[in-house]
């Protein structure tokens, strides 16, 4: 993801979506991290809307 984002970025001139998505991506793997990757952490957070 991060090899994309910098081709895309420097070759390209990326635009605002590319960096966007990126941060999403990180965003999301860090949330998974923190989760501690099972599904009861989800789980508890769409019950909880």
């Amino acid at each position: 993801m991060l090899i994309v984002w910098a081709v895309v970025t420097f070759a390209y001139d990326g635009p605002g979506w590319i960096h966007f998505l990126l941060s999403l991506g990180v965003f999301l793997l860090i949330w998974r991290i923190v989760a501690g990757g099972t599904q009861d952490a989800w789980r508890k957070y769409i019950s909880g809307r």
